[in-house]
Protein backbone atom coordinates (compact mmCIF):
# COMPACT_ATOMS: atom_id res chain seq x y z
CA UNK A 1 0.00 0.00 0.00
CA UNK A 2 1.23 3.47 -0.89
CA UNK A 3 1.88 5.83 1.98
CA UNK A 4 -0.29 8.92 2.11
CA UNK A 5 0.92 11.73 -0.16
CA UNK A 6 3.39 9.39 -1.91
CA UNK A 7 4.96 10.88 -5.03
CA UNK A 8 4.10 8.71 -8.04
CA UNK A 9 5.79 8.64 -11.44
CA UNK A 10 4.35 7.22 -14.65
CA UNK A 11 6.71 5.73 -17.24
CA UNK A 12 5.40 5.40 -20.80
CA UNK A 13 7.55 3.52 -23.30
CA UNK A 14 8.58 0.21 -24.76
CA UNK A 15 8.93 -3.10 -22.93
CA UNK A 16 12.39 -4.63 -23.30
CA UNK A 17 12.12 -8.18 -21.89
CA UNK A 18 15.86 -8.27 -21.13
CA UNK A 19 15.30 -5.52 -18.58
CA UNK A 20 18.27 -3.50 -19.84
CA UNK A 21 16.25 -0.65 -21.32
CA UNK A 22 12.73 0.70 -21.58
CA UNK A 23 10.07 0.34 -18.91
CA UNK A 24 11.88 -2.25 -16.81
CA UNK A 25 14.97 -0.04 -16.65
CA UNK A 26 12.78 2.94 -15.71
CA UNK A 27 11.09 0.95 -12.96
CA UNK A 28 14.45 -0.18 -11.59
CA UNK A 29 15.60 3.44 -11.27
CA UNK A 30 12.40 4.50 -9.51
CA UNK A 31 12.61 1.53 -7.14
CA UNK A 32 16.25 2.27 -6.34
CA UNK A 33 15.40 5.91 -5.59
CA UNK A 34 12.27 4.93 -3.64
CA UNK A 35 9.65 6.51 -5.86
CA UNK A 36 6.27 4.88 -6.41
CA UNK A 37 5.59 4.27 -10.08
CA UNK A 38 3.24 2.91 -12.73
CA UNK A 39 3.85 2.12 -16.40
CA UNK A 40 2.05 2.30 -19.75
CA UNK A 41 3.50 0.30 -22.65
CA UNK A 42 3.63 1.81 -26.14
CA UNK A 43 5.30 -1.24 -27.70
CA UNK A 44 6.46 -4.76 -26.95
CA UNK A 45 9.95 -5.67 -28.15
CA UNK A 46 11.80 -8.96 -28.46
CA UNK A 47 15.49 -8.44 -27.72
CA UNK A 48 18.36 -9.52 -25.53
CA UNK A 49 21.79 -8.14 -24.77
CA UNK A 50 23.18 -8.71 -28.26
CA UNK A 51 20.26 -9.03 -30.66
CA UNK A 52 17.05 -7.19 -31.54
CA UNK A 53 14.47 -9.60 -32.97
CA UNK A 54 11.34 -7.52 -33.57
CA UNK A 55 8.85 -5.10 -32.06
CA UNK A 56 5.16 -4.35 -32.29
CA UNK A 57 3.25 -1.23 -31.31
CA UNK A 58 0.54 -1.46 -28.65
CA UNK A 59 -2.83 -0.54 -30.13
CA UNK A 60 -4.02 2.99 -29.49
CA UNK A 61 -7.18 1.93 -27.62
CA UNK A 62 -5.22 -0.27 -25.23
CA UNK A 63 -2.58 2.42 -24.73
CA UNK A 64 -5.20 5.05 -23.91
CA UNK A 65 -6.80 2.63 -21.43
CA UNK A 66 -3.44 2.10 -19.74
CA UNK A 67 -3.15 5.87 -19.34
CA UNK A 68 -6.71 6.02 -17.97
CA UNK A 69 -5.74 3.40 -15.38
CA UNK A 70 -2.77 5.48 -14.15
CA UNK A 71 -2.93 7.15 -10.73
CA UNK A 72 -4.82 10.45 -10.72
CA UNK A 73 -2.07 12.59 -9.18
CA UNK A 74 1.32 12.26 -10.80
CA UNK A 75 4.54 13.93 -9.69
CA UNK A 76 5.94 13.27 -13.15
CA UNK A 77 5.77 11.36 -16.42
CA UNK A 78 8.81 9.87 -18.11
CA UNK A 79 8.23 9.21 -21.82
CA UNK A 80 10.50 6.96 -23.84
CA UNK A 81 9.75 4.93 -27.00
CA UNK A 82 6.56 6.10 -28.71
CA UNK A 83 6.37 3.69 -31.69
CA UNK A 84 4.27 6.14 -33.71
CA UNK A 85 2.71 9.58 -33.49
CA UNK A 86 -0.66 8.23 -32.29
CA UNK A 87 0.97 7.49 -28.93
CA UNK A 88 2.30 11.06 -28.84
CA UNK A 89 -1.22 12.36 -29.46
CA UNK A 90 -2.63 10.16 -26.68
CA UNK A 91 0.04 11.36 -24.27
CA UNK A 92 -0.50 15.01 -25.15
CA UNK A 93 -4.24 14.56 -24.48
CA UNK A 94 -3.46 12.80 -21.19
CA UNK A 95 -1.06 15.54 -20.08
CA UNK A 96 -3.60 18.26 -20.90
CA UNK A 97 -6.26 16.46 -18.87
CA UNK A 98 -4.22 15.28 -15.86
CA UNK A 99 -1.69 18.12 -15.63
CA UNK A 100 1.22 16.22 -14.06
CA UNK A 101 3.80 18.36 -12.31
CA UNK A 102 6.68 17.40 -14.62
CA UNK A 103 6.88 15.81 -18.07
CA UNK A 104 10.19 14.38 -19.28
CA UNK A 105 10.57 13.10 -22.83
CA UNK A 106 13.53 10.97 -23.83
CA UNK A 107 12.88 10.89 -27.61
CA UNK A 108 14.04 7.37 -28.41
CA UNK A 109 14.50 6.86 -32.16
CA UNK A 110 16.84 3.91 -32.66
CA UNK A 111 17.77 0.94 -30.50
CA UNK A 112 21.43 0.37 -29.62
CA UNK A 113 21.41 -2.48 -32.14
CA UNK A 114 20.39 -0.08 -34.92
CA UNK A 115 16.69 -0.95 -35.18
CA UNK A 116 14.43 2.06 -35.69
CA UNK A 117 11.87 2.44 -32.88
CA UNK A 118 9.77 5.33 -34.20
CA UNK A 119 7.94 4.99 -37.49
CA UNK A 120 7.88 8.68 -38.41
CA UNK A 121 10.94 9.90 -40.29
CA UNK A 122 10.13 13.55 -39.48
CA UNK A 123 8.44 15.14 -36.45
CA UNK A 124 4.67 15.20 -37.01
CA UNK A 125 2.30 17.78 -35.53
CA UNK A 126 1.37 15.27 -32.79
CA UNK A 127 5.03 14.87 -31.86
CA UNK A 128 5.53 18.65 -31.89
CA UNK A 129 2.48 19.05 -29.66
CA UNK A 130 3.97 16.59 -27.17
CA UNK A 131 7.25 18.48 -27.35
CA UNK A 132 5.46 21.71 -26.42
CA UNK A 133 4.04 19.93 -23.35
CA UNK A 134 7.49 18.72 -22.26
CA UNK A 135 9.30 20.27 -19.30
CA UNK A 136 12.49 18.20 -19.50
CA UNK A 137 14.05 16.89 -22.71
CA UNK A 138 16.92 14.38 -22.96
CA UNK A 139 17.88 13.72 -26.60
CA UNK A 140 21.18 12.31 -27.72
CA UNK A 141 22.78 14.05 -30.68
CA UNK A 142 21.06 12.05 -33.48
CA UNK A 143 17.71 12.55 -31.73
CA UNK A 144 18.35 16.28 -31.38
CA UNK A 145 19.25 16.43 -35.09
CA UNK A 146 15.98 14.65 -35.91
CA UNK A 147 13.98 17.10 -33.81
CA UNK A 148 15.69 20.10 -35.43
CA UNK A 149 15.83 18.73 -38.95
CA UNK A 150 19.54 19.49 -39.35
CA UNK A 151 22.95 18.30 -38.26
CA UNK A 152 24.73 19.65 -35.19
CA UNK A 153 28.45 20.29 -34.94
CA UNK A 154 30.56 21.99 -32.28
CA UNK A 155 30.06 25.41 -33.86
CA UNK A 156 26.27 25.12 -34.09
CA UNK A 157 25.83 23.49 -30.67
CA UNK A 158 24.89 26.70 -28.77
CA UNK A 159 22.24 27.61 -31.34
CA UNK A 160 20.90 24.04 -31.28
CA UNK A 161 20.50 24.15 -27.50
CA UNK A 162 18.64 27.46 -27.80
CA UNK A 163 16.33 26.14 -30.50
CA UNK A 164 15.58 22.97 -28.54
CA UNK A 165 14.73 25.05 -25.47
CA UNK A 166 12.35 27.13 -27.59
CA UNK A 167 10.56 23.95 -28.71
CA UNK A 168 9.57 22.75 -25.21
CA UNK A 169 7.38 24.24 -22.49
CA UNK A 170 8.50 27.71 -21.39
CA UNK A 171 10.75 27.49 -18.35
CA UNK A 172 11.85 23.97 -19.23
CA UNK A 173 15.32 22.44 -19.35
CA UNK A 174 17.17 19.91 -21.43
CA UNK A 175 20.23 17.72 -21.43
CA UNK A 176 21.89 16.89 -24.74
CA UNK A 177 23.28 13.41 -24.06
CA UNK A 178 26.31 11.86 -25.64
CA UNK A 179 28.14 15.15 -26.05
CA UNK A 180 31.33 13.10 -26.36
CA UNK A 181 31.14 13.97 -30.07
CA UNK A 182 32.38 17.39 -28.97
CA UNK A 183 34.85 16.27 -26.29
CA UNK A 184 37.83 17.28 -28.41
CA UNK A 185 41.09 15.95 -27.05
CA UNK A 186 39.45 14.56 -23.90
CA UNK A 187 39.02 11.05 -25.22
CA UNK A 188 38.46 9.68 -21.72
CA UNK A 189 35.42 11.92 -21.14
CA UNK A 190 31.79 11.80 -22.23
CA UNK A 191 30.29 15.27 -21.96
CA UNK A 192 26.59 16.06 -21.64
CA UNK A 193 25.22 19.57 -22.08
CA UNK A 194 22.68 20.98 -19.64
CA UNK A 195 20.63 23.98 -20.76
CA UNK A 196 17.91 26.14 -19.27
CA UNK A 197 17.10 29.80 -19.71
CA UNK A 198 20.19 31.82 -18.83
CA UNK A 199 22.41 28.83 -18.08
CA UNK A 200 24.49 26.37 -20.11
CA UNK A 201 26.69 23.84 -18.31
CA UNK A 202 28.89 21.04 -19.65
CA UNK A 203 28.70 17.95 -17.44
CA UNK A 204 31.71 15.69 -18.02
CA UNK A 205 31.90 12.10 -16.86
CA UNK A 206 34.35 9.31 -17.35
CA UNK A 207 33.89 7.41 -20.59
CA UNK A 208 33.21 3.71 -20.26
CA UNK A 209 34.69 1.53 -22.99
CA UNK A 210 32.21 -1.28 -22.45
CA UNK A 211 28.91 -1.02 -24.29
CA UNK A 212 25.74 -1.17 -22.23
CA UNK A 213 22.19 -0.77 -23.49
CA UNK A 214 19.72 1.31 -21.56
CA UNK A 215 22.07 3.95 -20.17
CA UNK A 216 20.02 6.73 -21.78
CA UNK A 217 16.74 5.39 -20.37
CA UNK A 218 18.20 5.11 -16.89
CA UNK A 219 19.81 8.55 -17.06
CA UNK A 220 16.54 10.24 -18.05
CA UNK A 221 14.58 8.44 -15.33
CA UNK A 222 17.21 9.28 -12.72
CA UNK A 223 17.18 12.97 -13.72
CA UNK A 224 13.40 13.15 -13.36
CA UNK A 225 13.44 11.21 -10.08
CA UNK A 226 16.11 13.39 -8.50
CA UNK A 227 14.19 16.57 -9.40
CA UNK A 228 11.01 15.13 -7.90
CA UNK A 229 12.96 14.25 -4.76
CA UNK A 230 14.00 17.86 -4.31
CA UNK A 231 17.25 18.52 -6.16
CA UNK A 232 17.47 21.46 -8.54
CA UNK A 233 17.75 20.58 -12.21
CA UNK A 234 21.52 20.88 -12.46
CA UNK A 235 22.17 18.99 -9.22
CA UNK A 236 19.74 16.31 -10.41
CA UNK A 237 21.55 16.04 -13.75
CA UNK A 238 24.88 15.43 -12.01
CA UNK A 239 23.24 12.92 -9.68
CA UNK A 240 21.72 11.12 -12.68
CA UNK A 241 25.13 10.86 -14.34
CA UNK A 242 26.59 9.38 -11.15
CA UNK A 243 23.65 7.00 -10.91
CA UNK A 244 24.31 5.57 -14.37
CA UNK A 245 28.03 5.15 -13.76
CA UNK A 246 27.51 3.54 -10.36
CA UNK A 247 24.39 1.45 -10.92
CA UNK A 248 23.95 0.69 -14.61
CA UNK A 249 27.42 -0.05 -15.98
CA UNK A 250 28.44 -2.01 -12.91
CA UNK A 251 25.22 -4.02 -12.61
CA UNK A 252 25.10 -7.63 -13.90
CA UNK A 253 23.41 -8.01 -17.28
CA UNK A 254 21.46 -11.03 -18.57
Amino acid sequence: MLRKNAKIVLAAGGLDPSGLAGLLADARVFEKLRLAHAVAATAITAQNRTRFFSWQAVGLKLFREQLSAAPKKLAGIKIGMLADSSHARALADFIAARKPKLVLWDPVLIASTGTRLLKEKLPTESLKRLLRATDLLTPNIPEAEWLLGRSIDAESLPAALEELLDSIRPGGALILKGGHRFSGDHRDLAVDYFAERGRRVAIPGRRRKDERRGTGCSFASAWLANIILGKNRLEAARAAKRYVLDNVFDAPAP
